[in-house]
């Protein structure tokens, strides 16, 4: 029982700290969105990434670094306490979104590897300046330019992207899906719809749309940025010739992958406009060094605050204390 009941809490708090956070999260972006307006895309993307992620893993850290260490320290191994219906019932529907979730990870995966295999039969490998990832030309009835995997990531551009586009505008977009590379926006994917998933409960929804939209407005900023005025103005071009040949009720099948157009929506037009404005300068770009360095602060920080108390036997003692009245609550 000494090892059912920790199990049991650590499951039940997980779902419970995840889905309240959540929900916090959530509130909080309806508030934040209209405050972060002036932010870069790219700086909007991290943000919302951390309200995704930032409910799951204060939850693991709350029940890793501090339940655990409490429950080991003052818990007797004879203790007469044990698993009621409540805390139960709760361990059991946190238990199926984690495995509901391991499942939706692994299907995913599989899914892509599948459509990959399939396009790589008939592709070509091509030279592309400035990608530094294997390139490959395929045939599709949709205008795919797609940077496929997390670990070892691969571009598929179709045959029709060469017709339509110059020299010029393709090296553009080529630019667009190296900032996808550089911010690891399919790594990032793959993490949100599994802390998602955790939940079994469709929190969040709100947050994984305004992150799609950010992620493909920060590449088209990474492409102003690094290759200047001309390519924000070459990749809106790009962006208004690709979406006249998109075929009507089309989308590209891929279950995991940065796109540069999924479908001719409001969207592309909102991204021409920043592109244009990026072009005539009035866009002030703020570089990754100063927001990575706030990042590895903040980082460093909580991870010493975070150190200090879960080696303090006095707050483990209080930890330990809250946790049999939750107990009790739950019998």
């Amino acid at each position: 029982m000494y090892f059912l009941l920790i199990t049991s809490l650590i499951l039940a708090l997980l779902l419970v700290l995840n889905a309240v956070i959540s929900i916090s999260a959530s509130v909080l972006w309806r508030v934040a969105a209209k405050q972060t307006r002036g932010w870069t895309a790219q700086n909007r993307a991290r943000f919302i990434f951390a309200l995704r992620v930032f409910p799951f893993a204060s939850a693991l850290v709350f029940a890793l670094g501090f339940l655990l260490p409490a429950y080991i320290l003052f818990e007797p191994h004879s203790s007469s306490e044990t698993v009621g219906f409540k805390l139960a019932f709760l361990s059991i529907v946190s238990a199926s979104g984690v495995g509901f979730a391991f499942y939706k990870v692994f299907r995913t995966q599989r899914a892509t590897r599948n459509l990959v295999a399939d396009w790589m039969e008939h592709a070509e490998p091509i030279r592309v300046e400035g990608v530094s990832i294997p390139v490959y030309k395929i045939k599709h009835s949709f205008p795919v330019i797609a940077v496929v995997g997390a670990f070892r990531p691969r571009m598929f551009v179709a045959a029709q992207i060469f017709e339509s586009l110059d020299d010029a505008e393709f090296r553009a977009t080529a630019r667009h899906e190296a900032g996808h590379l550089a911010a690891r926006d399919n790594l990032k994917r793959t993490v949100m719809r599994a802390c998602r998933d955790l939940l079994i409960f469709p929190f969040g929804q709100k947050l994984d749309r305004a992150w799609a939209e950010n992620i493909e407005a920060g590449a088209d900023e990474y492409a102003a940025e690094t290759g200047g005025k001309q390519a924000a103005l070459n990749l809106a071009s790009a962006l208004i010739k690709i979406a006249r040949i998109i075929p009507d009720g089309t989308k590209p099948s891929m279950p995991a992958g940065a796109f540069l157009i999924e479908a001719p929506t409001a969207e592309i037009a909102f991204r021409v406009r920043k592109l244009l404005e990026m072009s005539d300068g009035k866009t002030i770009f703020q570089t990754a060094l100063s927001s990575n360095f706030l990042f590895a602060f903040y980082s460093v920080s909580a991870l010493f605050v975070l150190t200090l108390l879960a080696t303090n036997q006095n707050f483990l003692q209080e930890v330990h204390d809250i946790l049999e009245t939750i107990v009790a609550f739950l019998q």
